[in-house]
């Protein structure tokens, strides 16, 4: 009976490997509704944290699928630290690409996080506004 699970030595090596190889940056923003317009509709409202390393891959309009077989239709995917705090709800802000500043474009996260034995993925949508 063979197993593959991960030692936490091998864990541990794939977290540093995944972690050099995000060059990018951005800002995880929690979403908050605190915000109505003059016709009492909510607006969200995002808190930006501070910003992380992250890997930042255009996907081309990929459909991938939730846990539960649901599509999701997604621009990009971040690579994010494993114990980064991101849900469905929230956006996120590219601010640098390869060390070099960006015009900080924000993204929809298009559904809850996959967590790998390295990082986060999360799917996510350019904010057209």
């Amino acid at each position: 009976d063979m197993t593959f699970a991960f030692t936490a030595a091998e864990l541990a090596a794939l977290v540093v490997a995944q972690e050099a190889h995000m060059m990018d940056a951005c800002e995880v923003g929690t979403r908050s509704d605190d915000t109505q317009d003059e016709a009492g509709q909510t607006i969200p409202d995002y808190d930006y944290g501070d910003e992380i390393i992250c890997g930042f891959q255009p996907t081309g309009g990929r459909v991938g699928r939730t846990a539960d077989g649901m599509p999701i239709f997604s621009d990009v995917a971040f690579r994010l630290p494993l114990g980064t705090s991101v849900q469905a709800c929230d956006r996120i802000k590219i601010t640098q690409r390869f060390g070099e500043d960006t015009t900080e474009v924000e993204y929809d996260v298009a559904a809850e996080p996959r967590e790998g034995p390295s990082g986060l993925v999360v799917p996510c949508n350019k904010v057209v506004s």
